[in-house]
């Protein structure tokens, strides 16, 4: 099945660490493009602005009970969260 993933830089997410975080609402302003291939999972796909690398971040099930605060993406121990999605 082919899917399109959203695009967004990673000076859309406020970084602590290896966790980036961010608000849904102002990650649709600031959505570069997406991405068009075959389905991989759930995911979204974030480019660094400092070196261009792009990266797929798949979505981590909700485990903990946040009841839908935030979803958690994961790619190699680098997290981002978005707030109220």
């Amino acid at each position: 099945m082919i899917i399109n993933y959203p695009l967004y830089s990673s000076d859309a997410f406020s970084w602590k660490g290896n966790t980036g975080a961010a608000e849904a609402s102002a990650l649709k302003m600031a959505k570069l493009n997406v991405v068009t291939m075959q389905g991989i999972g759930n995911g979204i796909f974030v480019v660094s602005a400092a070196t261009g690398q792009r990266r797929f971040f798949g979505f981590v099930p909700d485990e903990d009970n946040y009841d839908g605060e935030f979803q958690l993406f994961e790619n190699s121990g680098i997290f981002v969260k978005i707030w109220n999605y």
